[in-house]
Formats: structure tokens, sequence, C-alpha cells
């Protein structure tokens, strides 16, 4: 009996469909998109511990693949959607690891998940008021913890001796959170005693001193970052955070290697590190720097990292009192930074102050001189690329030259799956940018994984990575103008999608019916 169908027509179905089934099997499903990962709940876990952390984001489908950027660390997916198993390795390395979450259709932007090396707990609801405050057994301990809803505050309960001075800090924005944190310590009645919205960031620390036994309560509240016209406290599935409770030194004690407020300024030598303070207003504090040999100098202060309120500024005059430079606020910091050429047997004043001429014991500084040599910088302007079969694609990197640098330079992509090409492209000999050509054959199979880009010295031989800078980027963050600080603000590894092809059409059967 006849199944209807012509044999010509029969043979031709024969060949499509299997194709077709093949072709299925490695395309991402239609309705696939790559991850978009915001932030991890708890924010980080403790060396040797097995932890359940929430994931808000975007995954179609459930589950995506993980990659975290070093060893100790592994997320195992749960059933429900935006829930891992994190598993933390007893030897594992403390610090932050960098995390992207991948299919079939791309990745995400990397992503901070901490990694302690002391006790860790989770904040526990409800907590909200001074009365009903979590009570803490035992410091040092790292809370995770997130404000859930608008005017959340977290109340924590400790137990201090007299003498004792608590250290209390919170890791937040540092953590590419959504939440602008404020610190305080009140007692069990609600009396405020000690309080702290920005310190060496815009996260908050403090530290207070108790004379005698008693117990008190740390709350942590907030605003929302970016910051809005609303000024109501923040609460929100990004409202995340992670505050460490120590004991502490009640103070920390000023070395001064040379006396900078001397007439006339002491004479030094490179490399100098001195801490001092502004103590009057319009107090200044110098040095005059004599240069044996050639070369580079730099000129840094440390006060607002260090949590100081100084607002300094930094100038260097040459030996006739000349200002050679000024500078008040360096790379998005209140703190100052300015490098010179120096010439050889010249001496030069190097002058600080304050610039809002606020002083005090607490106006403290640490104050840097060393030499800086002639060096090159070379940043990533993505963090991934997506290369189809049988077409190119550019990542671009900006290229610049520090102090003279005259160098050849040559950039490499190193770690690339089998067929797919960089040609090595050579470094501008002024500052600029480069443009690298990646190639992927038609036949090149899906792939997902990550490169570096290398740059080559090839005078001094030496090798450094490309890095990719997260502070300054708001892709896929929210954040207009992005970070300007992080805990972990560079990745060295960028990553690679390749596609599967697109199916082929049939072709038409010369018009036969």
């Amino acid at each position: 009996m006849s199944d209807g169908f012509r044999p010509d027509l029969r043979r031709s179905f024969r060949i499509i469909i299997p194709t077709l089934l093949l072709l299925l099997l490695h395309l991402p499903p239609a309705w696939a998109s790559p991850p978009t990962l915001e932030f991890f709940h708890p924010p980080g876990a403790a060396v040797g511990s097995t932890n359940t952390v929430q994931v808000p984001g975007k995954f179609e489908p459930w589950p995506p693949k993980v990659w975290v950027d070093s060893a100790g660390v592994s997320f195992l997916a749960r059933t429900n959607a935006g829930e891992f198993q994190v598993n933390v390795a007893a030897g594992a390395t403390p610090g932050v690891r960098l995390i992207r979450f991948f299919n079939e259709a791309g990745v995400s932007e990397p992503r901070p998940f901490a990694i302690g090396a002391g006790p860790e707990i989770l904040e526990v609801e409800p907590n909200d008021h001074f009365a009903q405050a979590q009570r803490i057994e035992r410091l040092p301990v790292t809370i995770n913890g997130r404000l859930n809803k608008a005017d959340d505050v977290d109340s924590f309960q400790v137990e201090l001796k007299a003498g004792q001075t608590l250290d209390a800090a919170v890791d937040s924005i540092v953590l590419m959170s959504r939440l602008d944190a404020v610190l305080r310590v009140v007692t069990t009645n609600g009396v405020q005693l000690a309080w702290n919205h920005d310190f060496a960031t815009l996260d908050p620390r403090l530290i207070w001193h108790t004379t005698n036994d008693q117990s008190v309560v740390v709350q942590v509240f907030g605003f929302p970052y970016p910051g809005s016209s609303d000024i109501r406290f923040t609460g929100s599935d990004g409202a995340i955070y992670r505050l460490k409770l120590a004991l502490t030194n009640s103070a920390p004690v000023l070395t001064h290697g040379v006396d900078s407020t001397a007439t006339p300024p002491p004479l030094v030598e490179l490399p100098l590190t001195l801490e001092n303070a502004i103590r009057v207003p319009g107090q200044l504090h110098r040095v005059r720097l004599h240069v044996k040999e050639p070369g580079w100098a730099a000129a840094e202060i440390h006060a607002e990292s260090i949590g100081s309120p100084l607002d300094a500024w930094l100038r260097v005059d040459d030996h006739d009192g000349k200002q050679l430079s000024r500078n008040d606020d360096h790379n998005g910091s209140r703190d100052p930074y300015l490098e010179w050429q120096v010439t050889t047997n010249t001496d030069y004043t190097i002058v600080v102050g304050s610039l809002t001429r606020q002083a005090g014991e607490d106006h403290r500084f640490r104050f840097s001189l060393h030499r800086v040599e002639p060096a090159f910088t070379l940043t990533a302007t993505a963090s991934s690329m997506i290369l189809k079969p049988g077409t190119t694609n550019q990542l671009k990197v900006v290229f610049a030259r520090l102090r003279g640098f005259t160098n050849a330079v040559q950039l490499t992509a190193r770690d690339l799956p089998a067929g797919i090409s960089c040609e090595p492209v050579a470094a501008p000999t002024k500052d600029g940018e480069i443009n690298l050509q990646f190639i992927a054959p038609t036949n090149a199979p899906p792939y997902q994984g990550p490169f570096q880009l290398n740059a080559h010295d090839q005078v001094s031989g030496q090798d450094q990575p490309v890095p990719f800078l997260l502070t300054g980027s708001s892709s896929d963050n929210g954040v207009p103008g992005g970070y300007r600080v992080l805990l972990a603000d560079r990745t060295p590894w960028l990553w690679l999608t390749i596609p599967a092809p697109e199916p082929v059409k049939p072709a038409e059967q010369d018009g036969k019916k």
C-alpha cells in the first residue's frame, strides 16, 4: 500500500529531517538569553562552609553554568531558580572571587563573592529595633545581611568589657551592593553612642571605646545607591552587606619619621613614609627632598583612605620655591597624588595642607615619597565578546605610556579555542586605542570560556595581562557611572562566546510538487 509520498520526496525527507534534528541539538532553546547576574545573598561565606545562596537575576533556561575565577569555591544549582548551594573548601584562600554565569546564548558580567577567614553568621529577623537586637555571642565575626524592605534597620547586640574597643565595619558598595550604609552604636535603651556614614569609601566604619562593662547595639541602615530623591531608609534585594565586628586597639598610633612642621623643613631622601596630623587651621607640613639620581618621583597622601576627615592638598616646589605641581583630588578620591621628573643633585620641597582649613588630632594623614619608573597601562573596554562562525569581531584596548616609556609592546591573545585566531598587534608609539581582530572559521563549534590578552614588553621581556576594570563600568549594574572603589576592581579573564551556527534552510525542490 502506498503511503502517499512520491519516492523522490521520501528520499529528501530522509536527508533533511536528521540534519535538522542534529542542528536543533546544538542550538540553544529559542527562548534562551544570556544570564544577568546581579548580586548574591548572602554576599559571602567562611572558609570550609556550605551555604544556601540566593541569586537574583534572569536565567533562561535554569540552571546556568557557573565560572569562578580561582579555585576553592563551587556552585551547585538547586531545583528552585535563583538558588545555589555554595561550597567553600577548607583550604580556600580568603578574599574575593569573581563569578560569571553562562549558557549557550552568552555570559553575565563578573560579580564579587567574598570569602572570609574567620567565623561568619547570617543576619536573622526580626531585628529591626534595638530591643529586638540579634545577640552576637563572640567576636570577631562577620555578619552577612540584607535590608529587605524600606525603613529596615538591622540590630546586633554585643557584650563589651571595660577598656575594650569595638571595631565595626561594613562592606557593601565595595561588593557592588545597592546600599549606601550607615553604622551606629546605641545603648540597649536606644541612646546613640557613636555613628559613621562614610569611612575610607562610601561604606562606614567606626571604632568605639568603652570604659565600663556594658551591652551595646550595633545598627545597620542606609540609603539607596545610587542616590534618589527619596529620603527614607532603603531596603531591597540588592541592599546586601557584610558587617565585620572585632575588638581592636583603642586608636592608631602616629609615627613621626621626621618633624614635618619644623622650620626649616627637614632634609629627606627617597623613599620616605611618615604619619602626622594637621592639628591647627592653616598648619602646613613640609619636607625637603634631596635627589641623587635622575628619574621620576611620586608623592601621595592617604587620609580619606584611612578614615581621616582631612581633605588634603599636596604641592611640589623647586629649589627656588617655584611651584612645579599641585593636586588635591586623584582618581575619584579626596586623597592627592602627584609625580614629577627629578634631576640629579636637586632639592625639592613637598608641602601638605588642608583644603578646607579644618584641623584637629583626628585630621591625620600618611605621607609617602618614592620613585616610580616608566611604564605603560592597558585596559580592555569590554569583559566579553561574541564571535559567530565565519565572522570577524574586534576587541578594543586602551593604551597609555607613562613617564616617558618608549619600549615596544606587543599584544597577543591567549587560551583561545582551537581554530580561533587573533594576530599579534604592536602598541602605538603614543597613547591610543588598539583593535584586536578575532576570526572564527565557518565550521567553528559552539564555545564558552575565558581567555586572556597579554602585553609583552619587547625590551625588558616582561609580560602582563590586560585587565577589564569593574570600577567605572555601568554595564548591566544599573549604576550611572559605575562604582569607584571595589574589593575586586579588575579581572584579567575576558570571555569568548561562539554561538551555534544558525540552521541552514533546506534547498527548494526545483519547483517539483
